[in-house]
């Protein structure tokens, strides 16, 4: 989405690092799931377990799931519940984004939505939700932030070459990879990038901790607001 011309040869050169086709669910959960215990861990560590894995990695939400589980802060059951809660009503609902899925990430909360991101409210490593604020206000992309060990905080983005370009303004050569993700540390400049990348495209976020999803995927379903 939100592809301009302006951006067309930079988005040529992005694409082929960015964009990756859609992998069967078994493939990611055979390249992801390993065993071990929660913790953050360095940026260099998650890249090295999603570099094994790169070809299990689908598209964004599958992704950001992989790399939860790669991270170990979903473990096997809750990554393969996670998915289900897609898998099981984008038939019936249009879109990937079910009730299911909003659920476990709190995504019906309006209250949590946000225009602009702040260091200060990433508090560990989740999941961002991108929302387009037109007509239904559908969610349209996940990505996977990460707390890393020493602090740092990294921005993990698939499929979304728009995105990419905004956190690769103010940078020098191509991002970092882990598996088919991009990865980009968080700081003033790439913030500032991603905030105005936010206000021109009328796009706002809502931010998951991890560690909120395992409850909320064992909460029955709400029935849907009229």
């Amino acid at each position: 989405m939100f592809v301009r011309k302006k951006h067309l040869l930079v988005g040529i050169m992005m694409a082929s690092f960015s964009l990756t086709p859609t992998t069967t669910q078994a493939g990611v959960f055979d390249g992801c799931f390993g065993g071990g215990s929660p913790g953050a861990i360095s940026a260099e560590k998650l890249q090295a377990r999603a570099l094994k894995r790169a070809q299990e990695m689908g598209i964004c939400y599958e992704a950001a799931i992989c790399l939860a589980r790669s991270e170990r802060t979903l473990n096997r059951q809750q990554a393969a519940s996670l998915l289900e809660t897609i898998r099981s009503g984008r038939a019936t609902e249009g879109t990937n984004y079910t009730r299911a899925y909003r659920q476990a990430m709190n995504l019906d909360d309006a209250s949590r939505s946000q225009t602009a991101l702040s260091l200060d409210t990433i508090s560990e490593s989740g999941f961002l939700n991108f929302q387009e604020m037109r007509e239904t206000n559908p969610f349209v992309h996940t990505a996977y932030v990460q707390v890393a060990s020493d602090g740092e905080v990294y921005l993990y983005n698939a499929n979304n070459m728009e995105m990419d370009l905004a956190l690769s303004k103010n940078t020098t050569g191509l991002p970092e990879r882990a598996g088919r993700a991009n990865r980009y540390r968080l700081n003033s400049s790439t913030v500032d990038s991603l905030n105005t990348w936010l206000s021109d495209t009328g796009t706002q976020f809502h931010y998951t901790p991890a560690s909120e999803v395992p409850d909320n995927l064992l909460r029955p379903l709400a029935e849907p607001t009229r």
